[in-house]
């Protein structure tokens, strides 16, 4: 198959878990009444759902490595289907936590399973073209998923969680008459050699992943990297909604921008990959992204004007689409078998770090400046993590 028939089907199973984290954004002031809390404590919902995708990750990529990426694939839109019809019935924060929980736990079994597929067949930089390539198909959610929630929201706030269910199931049918049908899962699982691993323990697994020298170092890279992002997408409507005042409308385009920044951001990687190693691109991207961050607390510190602030976030978000894909290509290279396991772990450390980050943010004061504050440490450790000086690396057998 080619890369771009590969890519569709695996662009819109991975989209499944954040277009669940961004479409019910603009809700949070009509869950809030609903609920009789403030939008503050809705908030909340958002570090529940990306800690549970971490745990659904850590589950589900043994389990792709043992019994096969698509029984895992459909199990977990399975759950993310049923807990996103059951959100729609809810009437207490508690409920809605606990289900998010649920709709996560499936979420982590889809995103888990994407990369190690993608590793089935590829590596180095074709593997970060082919990240990049996802990734420009998959942005495309998240950067319409506030519009799409406002505007579901003149049929109430439950009218998000049954769109979220028709999506999930419109990727079960576009899998099984894709990837499924074509006999890709098969073909890659003999490719990668997975059969001959196939009777290792989760724990074995995990211990081999965590043993690989040089790799656990993009374990952590991404986890901070990706925990700038989530930091604003936790308090996205208190950003913009309530310390800039934005309208609904707007709101969902000031968010799509990011999406687009990161999506022009994929495109220059694609071609830069041509010129440059992917770890070269890594790390200009990161320290791009640091210099956007100093620019945010600049403006908090100031109270700048919206005009100053959302060009420097837009960048900040927008560099996701080089690290991203750059940092995965760079951390998978290591891992021709227990490629779903390897992806668990990553996936693992990203949402988890930004989960138990984004939550202790929700504890401080709700300023402005304690956000980007916030951003701008987890950045400086990428920066930190990115230039420390490391031993040659050592791949998994």
């Amino acid at each position: 198959m080619s890369h771009l028939r590969i890519a569709i089907p695996l662009a819109a199973t991975a989209a499944v878990a954040p277009f669940a984290l961004d479409t019910y954004l603009p809700s949070f002031p009509l869950m809030a009444e609903t609920f009789g809390v403030t939008a503050h404590e809705v908030s909340l919902s958002v570090s529940v759902y990306i800690l549970m995708l971490a745990v659904g990750q850590l589950v589900g990529g043994p389990m792709a490595d043992r019994v096969g990426r698509s029984r895992v694939m459909l199990a977990g839109l399975v759950l993310f289907v049923l807990s996103s019809l059951a959100i729609t019935q809810v009437q207490q924060l508690g409920v809605l936590n606990a289900l998010r929980a649920v709709q996560a736990f499936g979420g982590g079994f889809l995103m888990v399973c994407v990369p190690a597929m993608v590793r089935d067949r590829v590596h180095g930089s074709e593997a970060a073209k082919m990240f990049s390539l996802i990734g420009l198909m998959m942005v495309a959610a998240p950067a319409i998923a506030p519009s799409i929630g406002a505007f579901l929201l003149r049929w109430g706030w439950p009218a998000i969680f049954y769109f979220l269910a028709a999506y999930g199931l419109l990727v079960i049918i576009v899998l099984r008459v894709t990837l499924f049908r074509e006999g890709f899962l098969a073909r890659a699982a003999h490719d990668s050699s997975a059969p001959k691993a196939a009777q290792l323990s989760a724990m074995m697994r995990y211990a081999t992943v965590l043993k690989t020298s040089g790799a656990v170092r993009y374990v952590f890279l991404q986890g901070f990297l990706f925990t700038v992002m989530i930091l604003f997408v936790t308090h996205a409507s208190f950003i913009y909604q309530t310390h800039f005042n934005v309208t609904n409308a707007t709101f969902g385009l000031l968010f799509g921008a990011n999406i687009v920044m990161m999506w022009i951001a994929m495109m220059a990687n694609r071609i830069l990959l041509g010129y440059f190693p992917s770890k070269v691109l890594l790390k200009c991207a990161i320290c791009l992204q640091m210099l956007a961050v100093s620019a945010l607390v600049l403006s908090a510190t100031l109270d700048l004007s919206i005009f100053f602030y959302a060009p420097a976030l837009i960048m900040t978000v927008g560099m996701i689409g080089v690290t991203s894909p750059n940092c995965h290509a760079c951390y998978m290279d290591y891992f021709a078998a227990n490629g779903a396991t390897a992806a668990a772990v990553m996936g693992a450390m990203q949402f988890g770090l930004s989960g138990c980050l984004s939550a202790l943010s929700t504890l401080l004061p709700e300023s402005l400046l304690s956000i980007t504050i916030m951003q701008l440490a987890c950045s400086l450790v990428a920066v930190g993590l990115i230039m420390w000086p490391k031993a040659a690396p050592q791949r998994a057998a």
